[in-house]
């Protein structure tokens, strides 16, 4: 069976991850940029900047070509590795890049386990994991979701840690009123095609500092500065993060449907926690709150406890068989990949949580419209398996 929107072609899951949020007014406001031959940045880009900048309650936003590139920009933004300051604590749950961003900011990376029933950092962890080497904390804010900002804050300050924040997947997450990627030196956004704001491909960095704000336009553009007399001025270092005048009017015009986006969102979380967690509270994990956090819900996490009579692996081969995509959340443990297992760069310890993560946690998509015929569905599947249908 397959999903059909109008104008879009059908996808091959009735149930996706991910699914067009845009209509004719982006694919317009594209077509605008292409007439006026403008490609790379400008006021299209700018006027995003202004608008999201206003919208999180920063000074400052740098839009870039996509949530890598902010994170990078984030881990370039805490200024090179200094009297053996040198490694930055970063959750064993979240995407690489993240991870890669620190990396080639020339810093260590030391990984953080995560609380399974949140599924973010777990404090206790991170301040076990605290050196005298520790120069920064690079938060992420899972599916959504936040920790405590005033525990994860409060022990930067009292060590001197500087704070920066991966909100790639928490545009619109707030915690006691104040939106994420505001309470440390940056914080860093995607617009990836699934996300809740979608330019295709792109980011965002914010900042309340002026200098820091300089700084990441600078390097997101070669280091070019036009001055006086010399048009062609380099003061510093850069690379080429730049996104298109197309990105920035699809933004715009995206950013102006978000609020419709949370509020479905967050009704259709609702309708999947009735039909999941709330009628198998004996098979699943309750939904991942935390109190004094207003979550933007990126996707529906689903953990199957431990003593449950079945497995992730079996729930996930179940629905895509019933045609509901289904995905690992984000990277499950780091540790665990590969690429990092042969990292000397990137150290980690015991981390059970974030191995719980990774043997008993998926998440399933989360539409940004009114979604009764697809969360209802859901819950006949999630039924279905639950009586027996993966074995029967």
């Amino acid at each position: 069976m397959t999903l059909v929107l109008p104008g879009f072609p059908p996808t091959v899951y009735r149930y996706p991850l991910a699914r067009v949020t845009y209509g004719e007014a982006e694919i317009a406001a594209v077509e605008r940029t292409l007439r006026a031959g403008r490609t790379t940045m400008g006021p299209q880009v700018e006027a995003f900047e202004a608008g999201f900048a206003s919208l999180v309650g920063a000074h400052e936003a740098v839009m870039v070509n996509s949530g890598s590139s902010a994170d990078l920009l984030c881990a370039f933004a805490l200024g090179p590795p200094l009297r053996g300051l040198d490694e930055i604590l970063v959750p064993a749950v979240t995407w690489p890049t993240q991870v890669w961003a620190c990396v080639l900011a020339g810093y260590r990376v030391r990984l953080v386990d995560v609380d399974p029933a949140t599924l973010q950092m777990d404090p206790v962890d991170l301040d076990r994991k605290r050196t005298w080497r520790t120069r920064a904390v690079f938060a992420t804010h899972v599916l959504g979701a936040c920790g405590s900002m005033d525990v994860l804050a409060g022990l930067c300050a009292s060590h001197e840690l500087d704070l920066v924040e991966d909100c790639c997947e928490a545009l619109g997450t707030r915690w006691k009123g104040r939106h994420v990627g505001t309470f440390g030196v940056a914080g860093a956004f995607s617009f990836f095609f699934s996300h809740v704001l979608s330019t295709m491909e792109g980011g965002m960095v914010v900042t309340d500092d002026p200098d820091t704000a300089r700084l990441l336009r600078l390097w997101r553009n070669h280091g070019w500065e036009p001055q006086p007399g010399q048009h062609f001025a380099f003061p510093t270092w850069g690379m080429n993060l730049r996104p298109t005048e197309a990105q920035g009017a699809f933004g715009t015009v995206q950013l102006a449907k978000l609020p419709e986006f949370l509020k479905w969102r967050s009704n259709n979380f609702v309708l999947l926690a009735s039909v999941t967690y709330e009628e198998y509270p004996e098979v699943f994990h309750p939904a991942p709150y935390v109190e004094g956090c207003d979550p933007a819900w990126h996707a529906f996490p689903l953990t199957v406890r431990e003593d449950a009579p079945f497995t992730k692996h079996e729930l996930c081969a179940y629905l895509e068989q019933r045609g509901v995509e289904t995905r690992p959340l984000i990277a499950g443990n780091l540790a665990r990949q590969p690429a990092l297992r042969e990292e000397s760069r990137v150290r980690s310890g015991d981390l059970p949580g974030a191995d719980a993560v990774h043997d008993r946690a998926v998440y399933i998509g989360l539409a940004s419209h009114d979604d009764p015929e697809g969360t209802g569905y859901v819950g006949d599947c999630v039924r279905d398996f639950v009586a027996g249908g993966a074995r029967a």
